[in-house]
């Protein structure tokens, strides 16, 4: 509620400089809908300055021309914000997986993608199934963990996720070396390459995230069979199961119009 009226005070101010520090952070997809939509307007229709602060990378894209990226208080990239953003998410897949190569994870030691054999691999096509095997280490008990997948776009749009309490019921623990399989069934993605990150929780506390730890890229289908390929430029990420009714209508020569009533004359017989 605080970041609420602070913002709302904020932006009625008609400031020069409107700071926002990680508004998108808090609140529900109503109050982060307006918030948007303020910015876009002092920016836009105002012409004045907007300092946006955030972890959302395409809240960034879609607002801002110009970006910095910050790393520990250092100025480390200036630029097109669509560049930045760019390298930016590509540093964080580096690192990751020097992480898991340095084996200087806490927990999550592997994540790998791979075919329904344990095969892996990176190249899908719209429709299949796309399994991820991970592996993780504790030297002490880890009660009732929750292990979750996230499937993000280049831009990091969360798309979906994968996750232990939401999609299995019974309760798991774990110590020493365990391997978990998840499943996504039939995945609806248009063609692109996909991130993955992977992030392990313990009742309310967060114990390790891990973000690019993999990604696997979606290849074009006639899934429809018509000899038409879908265009994510155009149609959007996912490919949804769908087909169209086309019922032409015949009229006759003596149907009537509902918006072009026929005349009719003095004595009342229709012209």
């Amino acid at each position: 509620m605080y970041v609420r009226l602070a913002f709302a005070i904020a932006a009625h101010l008609e400031p020069e400089i409107l700071v926002v520090d990680e508004v998108l952070a808090v609140g529900d997809a109503a109050f982060q809908k307006k918030c948007l939509g303020k910015m876009r307007e002092v920016s836009g229709e105002h012409g004045r300055t907007v300092l946006f602060v955030s972890h959302n990378m395409a809240a960034i894209e879609a607002l801002c021309s110009r970006a910095l990226l910050l790393d520990s208080g250092k100025l480390e990239r200036d630029g097109l914000a669509s560049e930045v953003v760019k390298d930016h998410l590509q540093n964080m897949m580096i690192g990751t997986a020097f992480l898991i190569r340095d084996e200087q994870t806490r927990f999550v030691k592997c994540l790998r993608v791979t075919d329904r054999n344990g095969n892996p691999t990176t190249a899908f096509q719209i429709g299949d199934s796309v399994f991820f095997d991970i592996e993780l280490l504790s030297l002490e008990l880890v009660e009732q963990p929750r292990l979750g997948i996230a499937i993000y776009t280049p831009t990091g749009e969360r798309i979906a996720t994968l996750h232990t309490h939401i999609q299995q019921a019974e309760d798991w623990s774990f110590s020493g070396r365990m391997r978990l399989r998840a499943v996504w069934t039939d995945v609806p993605l248009n063609t692109g390459e996909y991130r993955v990150d992977v992030s392990l929780w313990a009742c309310n506390s967060e114990l390790e995230t891990l973000t690019g730890c993999a990604s696997f890229s979606i290849c074009a289908k006639d899934v429809y069979g018509t000899g038409r390929l879908p265009d994510p430029s155009f149609q959007g990420y996912l490919v949804p199961k769908g087909h169209w009714e086309l019922r032409p209508v015949i009229f006759s020569k003596e149907a009537v119009s509902p918006s072009c009533p026929k005349r009719t004359n003095e004595t009342g017989a229709l012209e």
